[in-house]
């Protein structure tokens, strides 16, 4: 089966982490979407199983009118959807949440805990290492989300996901090779078990798509 992913890209080019992963699975075709062109919060016409926010280059803290229209897309997916890293932040801003500035950046390797069993967290151990890089995070998770992840130190959120809607949030990079690679891996799976269309249609945009292919 052909898994369908839309990739919000919130940096100003296509992270090469993302290129080498998907690289790596034929089953999965990715069309990227720029973030400042959105329409609306509504995605190109087509067919898509599933959606990554990327990280950002510019904070949803200081700049929320830049992610407004991917709030909207957050808020209106029925399609199960991943934020990852600013991504994260983005998704529980979307849902009301609080977005922080954190005393001094964090940027390495990092070790969570994981709080609770979750399908998105199969095959992961209680404690896991992964690669961080921010400057701001999420101390609650928003209505109707549970809390999943936690750094060993520190209070801020690791990862979410929503009671009900399948919509997951991670404050790492799972992209980058680490253990948290796992996240992603887990994403696709609980994505080819529902093939949905995207529920939404507009007028085409100038995006940019990319097959799979390594750079």
């Amino acid at each position: 089966m052909l898994i369908r992913i839309a990739l919000i890209n919130n940096q100003y080019t296509v992270p090469k982490a993302f290129e080498r992963f998907f690289a790596g699975r034929p089953d999965v075709r990715v069309q990227v979407f720029d973030f400042r062109n959105l329409d609306g919060g509504h995605l190109p016409p087509g067919e898509f199983d599933g959606v990554i926010l990327t990280g950002t280059d510019d904070s949803p803290l200081h700049r929320p009118d830049l992610y407004s229209d991917e709030m909207t897309l957050v808020r209106s997916s029925q399609l199960p959807l991943l934020g990852i890293c600013g991504g994260h932040q983005i998704m529980c801003l979307a849902h009301g949440a609080n977005i922080v500035t954190l005393s001094s950046p964090i940027y390495g390797r990092t070790t969570i805990l994981r709080i609770q069993a979750h399908p998105i967290l199969q095959g992961l151990p209680d404690s896991f290492t992964v690669f961080s890089k921010h400057r701001f995070c999420v101390l609650s998770p928003p209505s109707g989300f549970v809390t999943i992840l936690r750094s060993d130190v520190g209070s801020h959120l690791y990862g979410v996901a929503h009671r009900e809607r399948q919509q997951y949030g991670v404050q790492f990079h799972p992209e980058r090779r680490n253990q948290g690679e796992r996240v992603l891996v887990n994403f696709l799976a609980l994505v080819s078990r529902r093939p949905q269309v995207f529920p939404r249609i507009c007028r085409t945009t100038a995006d940019v798509t990319v097959d799979n292919e390594s750079t």
